[in-house]
């Protein structure tokens, strides 16, 4: 008892402290200066895409029954898809690490192989260049320009530079769908904050590893999507959301909420 009280004390300890860390800029240039003397890299950070992606190799079996709320939201969109052209999605990820959700999709689907690949930062890309199971692109407009019904993104949109010029090249790619999940929205505002955790509190899945890394604490910039350009963009590029629900984590700042969003483009000149 006293054990596990101590334990719930030091979480609570140390949200409290990653909180107080925590600090918010007015542009976005300040927010990865700031970042950047902290950590060389910050989100690209060399140490950080090694621990990631031995975390992946060490836990890679256990992601065949890893069921998250990324996961949920996911096969809620193969479903509409299902639905409607009866046959799986291809799928690129943007954002999605060394593919974790292609072994989930398989081992769920068994026979039916599904096309799912990645786009990762570059440090990232090249640690996975021996991985098999999906595609991997260093280069987002590289990934775009290639055959995908559907565009998937968790967590992921907050961490570029420039969020809203990545948006734009994805409503550009003219993919049947387009979802966001665990996405950082703030409803009039964009707000740029330097996130702070710990190197061991990152990377694929819910599992630990067994190599030895220290408890390093890492910076890296965070923009608050203002939701109100963001469904102005979508709208501009004859989107509309068809699927919005609330989410239950992914955001970070004052005032600020996450949500799942699934955009379809209302081209009735499709193909079906």
């Amino acid at each position: 008892m006293i054990k596990k009280t101590i334990e719930i004390f030091l979480r609570v300890y140390e949200r409290v402290k990653f909180k107080i860390l925590q600090k918010q800029f007015s542009n976005i240039e300040d927010c990865i200066y700031y970042c950047e003397k902290k950590n060389l890299g910050s989100y690209n950070n060399e140490e950080l895409s090694k621990f990631s992606y031995d975390k992946f190799i060490e836990n890679k079996d256990d992601f065949k029954f890893n069921y998250n709320n990324s996961h949920k939201f996911l096969l809620e969109l193969i479903l509409i898809y299902l639905y409607r052209y009866k046959k799986l999605p291809k799928i690129l990820d943007i954002g999605g690490v060394f593919g974790e959700n292609k072994i989930f999709l398989d081992f769920l689907f068994q026979n039916n192989e599904i096309v799912y690949d990645v786009v990762e930062l570059q440090n990232k890309v090249k640690l996975a260049k021996d991985l098999k199971h999906s595609k991997f692109y260093d280069n987002i407009e590289e990934g775009l320009k290639n055959d995908y019904d559907l565009i998937f993104s968790s967590g992921t949109l907050q961490y570029f530079k420039y969020p809203y010029e990545i948006l734009d090249k994805i409503l550009e790619s003219k993919k049947k769908y387009i979802a966001f999940t665990r996405g950082n929205y703030h409803l009039t505002d964009e707000l740029y904050i330097a996130q702070v955790s710990k190197i061991i509190h990152n990377g694929p899945g819910e599992g630990w590893i067994k190599k030895n890394y220290s408890n390093k604490i890492i910076y890296y910039p965070n923009t608050a999507i203002s939701y109100k350009k963001f469904k102005k963009l979508i709208l501009k590029k004859n989107y509309e959301i068809v699927r919005e629900t609330q989410g239950v984590e992914g955001n970070i700042g004052t005032n600020t909420f996450t949500k799942n969003i699934l955009i379809s483009n209302f081209n009735k000149n499709w193909v079906t």
